[in-house]
C-alpha cells in the first residue's frame, strides 16, 4: 500500500477570516435549482440552509459524526455516480453534475445546524483521518464547507439545459456577492466593480470561443474515432453472421414481455430484422437504408401502412432500450404502432423497426394483421444463390423434388424434410479445410441450431424459385403466471425464413420444435429467483418512468421532510440537540461573546508587545510558539487555565456557568496584572 504524505498546516481559527454573506448561499441554490429545472427542492433547499440562523436548536455533533456524515456523502455520490453512467453512458457525467449539490446537502447543513464555522478535513480526506491517528499532524487543517458547496451550486446550475442568457450575468452577480467581503480596502469600490465585470465579460467571450472550438474540433475526432473503433460492432448493423444467435442462447435474461390484447393467441414470432444476401456465411441486409417515420397522436402513434377497414390484432410489448436505442420486435404484419413514447422510429425497406431517443423502458401496442404485407415487394436479391453453396444446394432441392411444385407444397416438404431428418443442437456445423458449415450441416451432421435451418431453408426456397428472406428475433414460447404474461429471454433468440407467397412475406420456421424443451431444460437452478427480481426491477422502472397527466412520483420526494423531522426529534431525545443561545442583546446567558471575557485584553497587550498572531493561526498554535520558541513569560499561564476556559466560552453550546465566568474574568485581570510585557 503507498503511503500519503500528509503536511501540517495551521488551522484557522473559527470565526476568522471570511465573513459569509447572509443569503448569499441560498441565492445559489435558487440559481441552480432554476437553470437545471429543479426549482422544486430548490426551495425548501434555500429556506432550510438561510433558516438555519434563526433556527433555536443546534445539533451538538462530534469529529466522529461529521465523518460518518461525510462517509454517508460519498458512499450516496458514489451511488449516483454508478446510477447515472448505467443509464446515460459517457453523458452520466452531466445528470451526475447537476444532482451533486443534492448528495452533499446532508453534510453542509450538518455544519450550518451546528455552532461550528468548519470542519476538520480529517472528515473529508481518509488520508487525512489517518495521519490524524497516527498522530503525523499537530494541527488538523479545517474548511467550511459552506465555500466549496457555493462553488459546486455555479459549477452544478452550468450543467442545466435551461441556456438562460440571463445565467451568465447572475453568475457574475453571485460572484461579486461572495467577494464583496473580502475585497481590497485600498482601492475604490468603482474600480472594483469595473474589475469584476472585465473577468466576467472575459470569461463569457472565453465560454462562447470554447463551444465554437468544440464544434469545429468535435466531427473531426468524432470521425478519427469512428475510423480508428471501426470494427467494433454497430448496434445498428445491417449483417449477421451464422452463430451469433448461438451465443445469445447462452443467456437467461429476460428482454421482453409479451401480453396479447383483443384475442387469446399470440404472436409465436417477433421479427427484429431481416437479411437478403448471404456472403461468406454472414446475412446482409443490402441497400436497406433507415428512413424517419412521422407520428400522429400527439407523438405515440406510428402508421407504417395505411390499412383501414381490416380485423386488427393487438399485443403489447415491453422491451428495454440501451442508451435510449434499440431494434424493435414486432409480429409478421405490423402495420402500426401504438403509445411508443420515443422521440424517434426509423424503418427500413426490411422491415426493422428502429427507435431513438427513448427512456430505459418502453412499453408499446403492435397492431398486426399476419395476411398482409408490409416489408415491401421482392427483388433480384431475394433470389440469388450464393457461389460457394450452389451446387449442394441444387443437389438437395433436385433430391426434393422441389421444382414444378406449389410455394406452399415446397414450404411443407421442406418442413417435413427438417423434423423427420434433423436434430436441433446448439454446437452447431464446423468448418474444415473443405466444407463449409451450411455443406457440413446438409450433408454430415444434420445437426445444428436455429441459424443453420433458417439459412439451409431460404437457399432452398430460392433454388426452388420463391423470394425468400433470412430473419432474426424472438421465438414467444414461455408464459409466466407471476407477471401474467409471456416472457422473453436471450435465449428465446430464434432465425426463421420469410418467404413471399400469394403476394405477402410468409413466416416459414423449419427449426425442430424440440429446441424449446431442450433449451428450457438447461436453464439454471437460480432461474426463479433470478426472474422475481427481473420483475420487481421491471416494474420499478415502471415506476420510475410514470409520468401521465395529473399523476406524479415527485410526492415521493417530500417524504424526506417527515424523515428530517423524525431525525431532529430523536437526536433532542438522546440529548444531542442543544438550544441555540438567544441573540437579544438583553440575554443575560453566560457564555457567548454578548458578554467579553477580557480574553483580547491579552491578545492586545502581547500583540504590543511585539508578539502578534500570525494569519491563520490558531490561538492554542499561537500560545505554544510564544512558549517554546520566544520563550514569552505568562504564555504557559495562558495555556494551562485561560485559553481552555476562553474556548468553552466561545465554542461550547452549553457555555459557562456563572461561577466558572467570573473564575475566568479573575484569570484574565491577574494575568495582566503580574505580566506588564515590556515591548520586545
Amino acid at each position: 500500500m503507498s503511503s500519503v504524505a500528509v503536511r501540517t498546516v495551521a488551522a484557522p481559527a473559527a470565526g476568522v477570516g471570511f465573513n459569509y454573506p447572509p443569503m448569499l448561499l441560498g441565492a445559489a441554490v435558487l440559481l441552480w435549482g432554476w437553470h437545471t429545472g429543479a426549482l422544486l427542492y430548490a426551495v425548501p433547499m434555500a429556506l432550510v440552509l438561510e433558516g438555519a440562523r434563526w433556527f433555536p436548536w443546534s445539533l451538538a455533533l462530534s469529529d466522529r459524526d461529521f465523518e460518518r456524515l461525510s462517509d454517508g456523502t460519498t458512499l450516496l455520490m458514489l451511488v449516483l455516480v454508478v446510477y447515472q453512467f448505467d443509464q446515460h453512458g459517457v453523458r452520466g457525467v452531466f445528470p451526475v453534475l447537476r444532482w451533486m449539490p443534492t448528495v452533499v446537502l446532508v453534510l453542509v447543513l450538518g455544519q450550518v445546524f451546528t455552532t461550528r464555522k468548519n470542519i476538520k478535513l480529517s472528515a473529508l480526506f481518509l488520508s487525512v483521518r489517518r495521519a490524524e491517528r497516527r498522530g503525523q499532524l499537530e494541527q488538523v487543517p479545517v474548511l467550511d464547507i459552506r465555500h466549496p458547496f457555493f462553488v459546486l451550486c455555479l459549477v452544478s446550475a452550468s450543467a442545466g439545459e435551461l441556456r438562460s442568457p440571463a445565467f451568465f450575468p447572475l453568475l457574475i452577480v453571485l460572484l461579486a456577492w461572495a467577494f464583496w467581503p473580502i475585497r481590497p480596502r485600498r482601492y475604490p469600490v468603482i474600480l472594483w466593480l469595473l474589475a469584476m465585470l472585465a473577468v466576467g465579460g472575459g470569461g463569457y467571450v472565453a465560454s462562447k470561443g470554447l463551444i465554437e472550438l468544440r464544434r469545429a474540433v468535435e466531427p473531426v475526432l468524432m470521425e478519427w474515432a469512428l475510423e480508428y473503433f471501426r470494427h467494433r460492432r454497430d448496434p445498428f448493423r445491417s449483417h449477421t453472421a451464422i452463430g451469433e444467435i448461438g451465443k445469445l442462447k447462452l443467456s437467461d435474461r429476460i428482454v421482453m414481455r409479451v401480453r396479447p390484447q383483443n384475442t387469446l393467441s399470440h404472436p409465436s414470432l417477433l421479427r427484429q430484422a431481416s437479411y437478403r444476401r448471404f456472403s461468406n456465411n454472414i446475412w446482409l441486409a443490402g441497400a436497406a437504408k433507415f428512413e424517419e417515420l412521422t407520428p400522429e397522436g400527439g407523438g405515440t402513434r406510428w402508421i407504417l401502412q395505411d390499412v383501414r377497414g381490416t380485423p386488427e390484432r393487438r399485443v403489447g410489448i415491453s422491451t428495454y432500450l440501451i442508451r435510449g436505442k434499440g431494434i424493435l420486435g414486432v409480429p409478421n404484419g405490423t402495420h402500426e404502432i401504438r403509445d411508443l413514447n420515443v422521440e424517434e422510429l426509423h424503418r427500413n425497406p426490411l422491415g426493422a423497426l428502429k427507435a431513438v431517443e427513448g427512456p430505459d423502458l418502453v412499453e408499446f401496442t403492435a397492431v398486426y394483421d399476419p395476411a398482409r404485407s408490409v416489408d415491401g415487394t421482392p427483388q433480384e436479391a431475394e433470389l440469388a444463390m450464393p457461389q460457394e453453396y450452389r451446387e449442394v444446394i441444387h443437389q438437395v432441392a433436385d433430391e426434393l423434388s422441389l421444382g414444378g411444385l406449389p410455394p406452399l407444397s415446397v414450404v411443407q416438404r421442406l418442413h417435413d424434410y427438417f423434423i423427420d431428418g434433423f436434430q436441433y443442437s446448439l454446437e452447431g456445423a464446423t468448418r474444415t479445410r473443405l466444407t463449409l458449415p451450411l455443406v457440413t450441416f446438409l450433408k454430415e451432421s444434420r445437426r445444428g441450431h436455429c441459424e443453420y435451418f433458417a439459412s439451409a431453408t431460404v437457399l432452398l426456397l430460392r433454388a426452388a424459385g420463391i423470394p425468400a428472406r433470412y430473419a432474426s428475433g424472438y421465438s414467444i414460447q414461455e408464459y409466466s403466471e407471476v407477471e401474467q404474461a409471456y416472457v422473453v429471454r436471450r435465449r428465446h433468440a430464434h432465425s426463421w425464413a420469410l418467404a413471399y407467397i400469394d403476394g405477402r412475406w410468409q413466416d416459414v420456421d423449419t427449426t425442430p420444435p424440440g429446441w424449446i424443451e431442450l433449451e428450457a431444460a438447461d436453464a439454471p437452478w437460480w432461474e426463479g429467483t433470478y426472474d422475481l427480481l427481473s420483475w420487481l426491477w421491471y416494474r420499478f422502472t415502471r415506476w420510475r418512468l410514470t409520468d401521465t397527466a395529473g399523476e406524479s412520483n415527485d410526492w415521493i420526494l417530500w417524504l424526506v421532510f417527515p424523515l428530517v423531522a423524525v431525525l431532529i426529534w430523536r437526536l433532542y431525545r438522546r440529548g444531542e440537540l442543544t438550544r441555540r443561545p438567544s441573540t437579544n442583546r438583553n440575554s443575560r446567558l453566560v457564555g457567548r461573546p454578548q458578554e467579553e471575557s477580557g480574553f483580547q485584553l491579552i491578545a492586545a497587550r502581547l500583540h504590543a508587545a511585539g508578539y502578534p498572531r500570525r494569519e491563520g493561526e490558531t490561538l492554542a498554535a499561537w500560545f505554544n510558539r510564544l512558549q517554546q520558541t520566544q520563550g514569552v513569560v505568562g504564555a504557559a499561564e495562558v495555556q494551562a487555565s485561560i485559553l481552555p476556559l476562553h474556548y468553552r466560552y466561545r465554542f461550547d453550546p452549553a457555555g459557562l456557568g456563572p461561577d466558572e465566568f467570573q473564575r475566568l474574568r479573575r484569570d484574565v485581570e491577574s494575568w495582566l496584572a503580574q505580566y506588564p510585557l515590556a515591548k520586545a
